[in-house]
């Protein structure tokens, strides 16, 4: 299969991928891609008409450049200083978790039963162990100061989506030797639609997911460089499993 052929396949894709998520009230919210149904049509329109344009080849040629020059520019910047740009980029993503946090409650889902959990004081669900303890420690620490359960629980999802950047930048540092690979590891997964979790969603894949990717770091490590040790790695995993224990699938 040639370029042209792969690109006009993209094409395609992206374009039927656009027209689901406008018309996704049409479709019962479990199909999962109704995020734009709260936005208003101007905005649906908007979004939708500038996903499209990076289609057009010059568009995405001038795109390609500018994130070339995006990713010269994150090669410098780690090399320089290098903890000091992932302190940026994290902070930048739990700035933009927070600011847009979801604030949408259905209560017929699991989100009232972790908000009463927190609110009654109970410390632990055999399922999700750790998560539940960590909402009932932050919501007795904080509702002092006047935050209510929901808004507590929103703020531990958001810091684990700031964890779980950090981990991401550690593993596109450890599998990629340059900037410009680093910046499309980084990308192909923070565009994912399970960053939406992190967008103070109430629920226990917060730290699920936050968890996954420090093992995952942590492991890729051990991978990579044969003189780190596996026990990061392996308490990692352990402390992911108390969180839900579904992460041990």
């Amino acid at each position: 299969m040639n370029a042209r052929a792969v690109q006009l396949y993209v094409s395609l894709l992206v374009v039927a991928l656009v027209w689901l998520h406008l018309f996704a009230e049409r479709f019962e919210k479990n199909w999962g891609f109704n995020a734009l149904a709260q936005w208003p049509p101007a905005g649906k329109w908007a979004l939708a008409g500038l996903a499209v344009a990076t289609l057009i080849p010059p568009v995405n040629a001038g795109l390609r450049r500018l994130l070339a020059k995006v990713a010269r520019a994150w090669n410098a910047a780690l090399g320089r200083r290098p903890r000091l740009a992932r302190a940026a980029i994290v902070l930048a993503a739990l700035g933009l978790f927070w600011a847009f946090r979801s604030n949408f409650l259905p209560f017929d889902s699991d989100a009232m039963d972790w908000i009463e959990m927190a609110e009654e004081g109970k410390r632990f669900h055999f399922k999700e162990p750790l998560a539940t303890y960590t909402f009932h420690l932050a919501y007795r620490w904080l509702s002092p100061f006047g935050l209510d359960a929901p808004t507590t629980i929103a703020l531990v999802v958001c810091l684990c989506g700031a964890i779980f950047v950090w981990a991401l930048l550690r593993a596109c540092e450890t599998l990629a030797e340059d900037g410009a690979g680093r910046a499309v590891l980084f990308a192909l997964v923070a565009t994912t639609g399970m960053m939406q979790v992190f967008f103070g969603h109430i629920e226990t894949y917060g730290p699920l997911v936050a968890g996954m990717m420090v093992y995952a770091f942590l492991a890729l490590r051990c991978l990579v460089t044969p003189t780190a040790s596996v026990i990061p790695a392996a308490v990692a995993f352990s402390v992911t499993c108390c969180v839900h224990l579904s992460a041990g699938l």
